[in-house]
């Protein structure tokens, strides 16, 4: 169960399962909103696209929102954000700072999913981790069970907490199977060896993703 009602979902790294993870979050919790304010790869057409996925799971549970509320900042050409547009950093602050005070108002849960992982640059100047530092929310950092995830888990974690970001929890997104990343020839680590070693470095609780 979690502790607060109000999160970043940040991911060790892109293609990670956050927005599958959000998905989870709205069937888990009815009465929330999931936002995803920068999204690459924009594509109103197509039912995959993440926007188009957190509009039908919240609609699920009679939740109504334009894809222009979930993603105001919507591109359809794949990248990094800074990459695709000159994005306005301030904009993106207010549009989260906006939604948190709109949940706090109303005691509900609010989920805001970042794109890329906790470094992806934003504009030039500002990443994932300005962002998160700026609104001043809770994270809850998804990973996976990747040969190579045990290090890049750490990495973003240590990021985090030397920023004095709080993460509440780290989710192992097991269906990433091993030949779906860029690990190709090598087996998935077993979810309690990942899970044993991420909290012996970390003293953070880690649960599948499928346990919310």
């Amino acid at each position: 169960m979690l502790k607060e009602k109000i999160y970043f979902i940040l991911g060790i790294g892109t293609d990670i399962g956050k927005t599958f993870f959000m998905e989870k979050l709205c069937e888990k919790f009815p009465n929330s909103k999931a936002v995803k304010p920068i999204v690459t790869g924009f594509n109103a057409d197509d039912e995959n696209c993440d926007t188009i996925r957190l509009q039908n799971a919240m609609r699920k549970n009679n939740q109504i929102f334009s894809l222009s509320e979930i993603s105001p900042f919507a591109y359809n050409q794949s990248g990094s954000p800074h990459l695709v547009a000159q994005i306005d950093y301030q904009k993106i602050v207010e549009f989260c700072q906006k939604e948190i005070l709109i949940a706090k108002n109303k005691n509900s849960y609010l989920f805001i999913e970042s794109a890329g992982g906790v470094m992806t640059p934003i504009t030039y100047h500002k990443t994932f981790l300005d962002l998160v530092k700026d609104v001043n929310i809770s994270v809850l950092l998804i990973s996976s069970n990747y040969l190579g995830a045990i290090s890049h888990t750490l990495t973003a974690s240590e990021v985090l907490k030397n920023n004095n970001i709080k993460i509440e929890k780290i989710f192992i997104n097991e269906d990433l199977s091993a030949n779906q990343n860029f690990f190709k020839n090598y087996s998935d680590i077993n979810f309690a060896d990942i899970a044993n070693t991420i909290e012996s470095f970390t003293k953070i609780p880690v649960s599948k993703i499928n346990t919310i």
